[in-house]
């Protein structure tokens, strides 16, 4: 893929900042899993939960106001609904092509998987979380993971 010129880079840069998030507070009930959402992420549920409890809902759902369905944040949306959350907070998607949705599903859950851990500085991340004797497990490392390191 080519590069854009220094010109376009500068244009691009204006045109992403010009463009504000909006977060707002919608009910549960309003926002509708995608039916063909390809991640399985029930056995990630209860992760989440002690997340959310932890740090609370910090990362909104991604929806399209239309229809209330959701563009990112299954994941997030299950776990609230278990903790019994009545409203989540949602950024809505709605300049959105149909396209675009899509492809964002994929990218944002492909996106983990672009990076890669520097294990010695990660280590010592998790040295130091463990030395203000904070619960490794609301890092996202499973017991043997955090063994491992």
């Amino acid at each position: 893929m080519a590069r854009p010129s220094k010109v376009a880079e500068a244009n691009i840069a204006d045109h992403l900042s010009a463009r504000r998030l909006t977060v707002e507070y919608w009910h549960i009930d309003r926002l509708k899993p995608y039916e063909r959402n390809p991640r399985n992420n029930d056995n990630a549920v209860e992760p989440m939960i002690a997340s959310i409890i932890e740090f609370g809902f910090a990362c909104p759902v991604l929806a399209r106001s239309a229809t209330g369905e959701v563009c990112d944040g299954h994941l997030r949306l299950k776990a609230a609904r278990r903790l019994g959350m009545t409203e989540v907070p949602v950024i809505p998607c709605d300049d959105w092509t149909d396209a675009q949705v899509k492809a964002f599903r994929l990218m944002v859950n492909r996106s983990v998987t672009w990076a890669e851990w520097d294990l010695d500085l990660l280590a010592a991340e998790l040295g130091e979380l463990h030395a203000l004797d904070y619960d490794l497990n609301l890092t996202g490392f499973d017991d043997i993971e955090l063994a491992q390191l």
